[in-house]
């Protein structure tokens, strides 16, 4: 940092302008509840092999693993590729299952 204070970038200033954007629509509790949330998140994603990963994921988690789309991995799950699992009318994956399933590296 230098003397006339820290530099901010155009990408800084949008960020700041989205945030109270947001802090104006949800109040601050909520906005505070999301960025406890978003933190947990990119955690866990910078992370892959953290304890705290769950085992079972729901289809948009499970095509985000995969790196495909939703109706992708849905017709995957058609084909048999990966047993699915319902609860309470959700889809689930196992996250077992897929991992194994792309240690395998079949299609």
């Amino acid at each position: 940092m230098d003397a006339a204070g820290p530099s901010w970038s155009a990408e800084d200033a949008q960020i700041g302008r989205a945030r109270a954007a947001l802090e104006r629509s949800l109040g601050p509790e909520l906005l505070a509840a999301l960025d406890d949330y978003l933190d947990a998140r990119s955690l866990r994603m910078r992370e892959p092999d953290a304890p705290e990963r769950r085992r079972w994921l729901t289809i948009p988690e499970a095509s985000i693993e995969l790196g495909c789309s939703e109706a992708a991995l849905r017709k995957r799950l058609d084909r048999g590729w990966l047993p699915r699992h319902r609860l309470g009318g959700r889809l689930y994956v196992d996250r077992l299952e897929l991992d194994r399933r792309l240690e395998q590296g079949a299609e």
